[in-house]
């Protein structure tokens, strides 16, 4: 189920979003045209080389960025832990 959600989510930002997804895809590509919208997985590659930006940017700062900020910090933190735990 929940790949349903994702795959409508990167159908719907290729489609309404499709100049910000080519402009950050990053990589050659024989499909980029104007008139040519992108796939799933040019549209997940453009999330993926921009993700940082999106939580670095204080710009807009929304209930949904700081959920992720906090989860990823507590992810990083934990994982540092262990690395340290285990160097010692």
């Amino acid at each position: 189920m929940r790949f349903d959600y994702t795959q409508g989510l990167l159908h719907y930002l290729s489609i309404h979003y499709y100049k910000s997804v080519w402009s950050s895809f990053g990589t050659w590509l024989r499909t980029i045209r104007e008139n040519t919208l992108p796939s799933e997985m040019a549209t997940a590659l453009a999330m993926t080389r921009t993700y940082n930006y999106f939580l670095e940017d204080d710009q807009y700062r929304s209930i949904f960025k700081k959920f992720l900020v906090e989860k990823t910090e507590d992810r990083r933190s934990t994982y540092q832990t262990t690395i340290s735990a285990e160097a010692a």
